[in-house]
């Protein structure tokens, strides 16, 4: 097996962007890549070094009322499509791994974003059952056909290292552009909350994936405590139970939906402690600072983080389920001894590119047997 570690790669070259051939074309598959900060990160960075970067848009989109039907035929639509993409390198980001089925039938050579354990999730949403055992099929499928493959955490390594390809490790740090445009006070201001609240904060996807459900419970338990305020940032399945939940809690919870990417540092900015609510489950320790980009948010924007089932880290204070309320109150009182510190900011540009622009270039070298001009471009 080959790894590439972000770890003591020199930077890449961005003060020549012709430093890759302007002819070379990366496609990038997602089912919403709009939604996900990370396109916008690869993108930037494939562009610094001259690359051309192209995000597949189906013609054919539908949207009716069964998510599980919706989803059915979204898929197909998806895939029938990928199968005429044209590109020198085409990025498949996994969840859901069907987006690689159009490329893989198609023998294209394609690198597999590893951002998170599909069938398990499926399973974890579902059951275990015929949904999980086909995402399971179809997950190692399009991953053993990847010419090579990227994680975004080093706790996923173990479930790639027996394919024997190239591994490139490339957490899900912010850019350095992230950073708040409205100060403390004027976003508490602007939102109507008072300086000397506490507030806590979940950014996130509204699914049991992200523990969007745990939220009431967490709600309940800050209904003791009148001086503080539940945040909650983010869209998903489980919208409909959030808005319920803000009908009950009226005091404490402030629900602001889906948020434009740039108006998150100033929600983080104004908060006092942030929190990464989880289910115990097989997959619980795939998760950290490097894969899960919110953590890596909340701790670049030097907020304490309060987290459950997820792996050990020094960056955040993991707490059982149980007591996750005590350990937000906890953190807000200061009365931890033992709190975690933020050791150092990491950001995409340090500990990210120069592992993307490795990836890349590590299946253009592969491509010997094609009428691609590689010349000039480093082999690994």
């Amino acid at each position: 097996m080959q790894v590439k570690n972000k770890r003591g790669n020199q930077p890449p070259n961005t003060s020549s962007p012709a430093s890759a051939p302007e002819a070379i074309k990366v496609v990038y598959l997602h089912r919403n890549p709009d939604l996900h900060p990370r396109t916008a990160k690869i993108r930037q960075s494939l562009l610094r070094e001259g690359f051309r970067f192209e995000v597949f848009r189906p013609r054919f989109d539908f949207k009716i009322r069964s998510r599980i039907i919706g989803s059915a035929i979204n898929y197909f639509l998806f895939l029938v499509q990928s199968l005429f993409i044209k590109g020198d390198v085409i990025w498949v980001a996994n969840c859901p791994d069907t987006v690689g089925l159009g490329p893989l039938l198609s023998s294209k050579k394609y690198i597999y974003d590893y951002r998170s354990p599909w069938a398990k999730e499926v399973e974890l949403e579902f059951g275990r059952g015929i949904f999980s055992n086909i995402a399971g099929i179809i997950e190692r499928q399009v991953r053993k056909r990847a010419e090579a493959v990227v994680v975004v955490s080093s706790q996923m390594l173990k479930d790639v290292e027996i394919l024997r390809k190239p591994i490139f490790l490339i957490p899900n740090y912010p850019t350095k552009e992230f950073s708040p445009t409205k100060d403390r006070k004027t976003m508490r201001e602007t939102i109507g909350s008072d300086l000397d609240k506490q507030v806590v904060l979940f950014v996130g996807k509204l699914s049991r994936v992200e523990g969007a459900d745990m939220l009431s419970k967490i709600a309940e338990g800050l209904e003791e405590y009148p001086n503080i305020e539940l945040w909650i940032v983010g869209d998903g399945p489980y919208k409909g139970d959030i808005e319920e939940l803000r009908a009950r809690h009226p005091k404490i919870i402030r629900y602001f939906g889906w948020l434009q990417y740039s108006e998150v540092p100033n929600y983080i900015s104004a908060a006092d402690v942030c929190i990464v609510p989880r289910h115990k489950n097989n997959f619980s320790e795939y998760y950290n600072d490097e894969g899960v980009q919110k953590i890596a948010e909340y701790l670049v924007l030097d907020k304490p983080v309060v987290a459950c089932n997820i792996a050990k880290s020094d960056n955040y204070l993991l707490v059982n389920e149980d007591l996750f309320v005590q350990g937000i109150i906890d953190t807000i009182n200061n009365k931890k001894t033992s709190l975690p510190s933020i050791r150092e900011k990491r950001f995409w540009e340090n500990e990210s590119e120069a592992a993307l622009i490795k990836a890349i270039k590590n299946v253009l070298s592969s491509q010997s047997s094609s009428s691609l001009q590689t010349s000039g471009l480093e082999q690994h």
